[in-house]
Parts: structure tokens; sequence; C-alpha cells
């Protein structure tokens, strides 16, 4: 990845940074060797935290290695957003002097946005879909999910509801 990367930078003057949107960590690792080597900028995207995940099991020499590699990272990075306030909260934390980079980049809509009306009517076989993609934690269930699905089913729904988990649950 950091060879084809690094030879699109040099062809293509006009890319001006690199955004690695994590994970893979491997990304976020590819981007900062960019930065080192070629000088250009960065935009580190956790969408889940890496090392300050404790969810994740891993061994004492894994988590050394890492850690460092992680702070490299953060350090070569203009800017580095997270998905909660609460995980802006921890990596500043954790890097206190890195903590005017980090940047909240929330999952989800924004409400200004316009979307397109669909029309189903022509497929009879129609189904509102809804997609979760992500992790399940002990403290982080889809109740609310739920919830609003159960909403719109006791209104009556037009179409059949489905719903999709695509990810880990930790069901503990």
């Amino acid at each position: 990845a950091y060879r084809f990367c690094k030879q699109l930078i040099e062809k293509d003057a006009s890319i001006q940074f690199v955004w690695a949107t994590m994970s893979p960590f491997t990304s976020g690792v590819v981007a900062a060797k960019l930065t080192q080597k070629l000088g250009i900028r960065s935009i580190v995207d956790y969408r889940d935290p890496w090392m300050l995940n404790h969810y994740h099991q891993r061994s004492k020499w894994k988590e050394f290695f890492n850690v460092r590699i992680e702070r490299r990272m953060l350090e070569s990075a203009s800017v580095v957003t997270v998905n909660t306030k609460p995980v802006q909260a921890l990596f500043s934390k954790h890097h206190p002097d890195l903590k005017d980079k980090i940047y909240v980049l929330n999952n989800g809509i924004d409400e200004e946005m316009q979307f397109i009306q669909s029309d189903f009517s022509e497929n009879q076989d129609a189904f509102f879909d809804f997609y979760h993609v992500g992790s399940f934690y002990k403290d982080r269930q889809p109740y609310t999910l739920l919830d609003a699905i159960k909403v719109l089913e006791d209104e009556g729904s037009k179409y059949p509801l489905r719903l999709h988990f695509i990810g880990c649950r930790n069901i503990e």
C-alpha cells in the first residue's frame, strides 16, 4: 500500500493530504510513513480506538510495540478525528500534548442534508432495510435502534422492515 500511494502522490502534485480511515490500523501506519517520507499532510480517522480500546485483548509484547507505533502515527498526523466526544476525551487524556489536533467527526447523518425521495411503488417486493455496521460492546447495545424500529412497525410501515447487523457482538 505504501509503495502504491507513494507512486501516486509523486505522479500527481495536486494531492495535498492523505486521509486514513481506521480500521484497519495499517492504513494509519501507511499514512504516517507517507507523511514522514514525502512531507504530505495526513488525517488519521478513527472509527474505533486502537490501543485505547479496552475491549481488545492483546499480548504484552504486541501492546508494547503497537503503543509506540500508534504514538508515532498520531504525532505525524496533521489532524486526528474520532467519532464521539468521549473518545476525544480519552485520546486527549492519554495524549495531552496532541489534544489540539483531535476533533470529533460523528457517525451518522447531517440533519441539514437533503435526501432524494425513493419511489418503491414499482417494486412490490421492496423492503425497508436497516443496517448497523460496527461493534456492540457490553455497555453499547442496539436498544435505541430497536425502539425506533418498533415505533415504525407500530405505525404501520408501508414496507416490511428488515434489520441487518454486520460486525462483532459481545453479549456478556
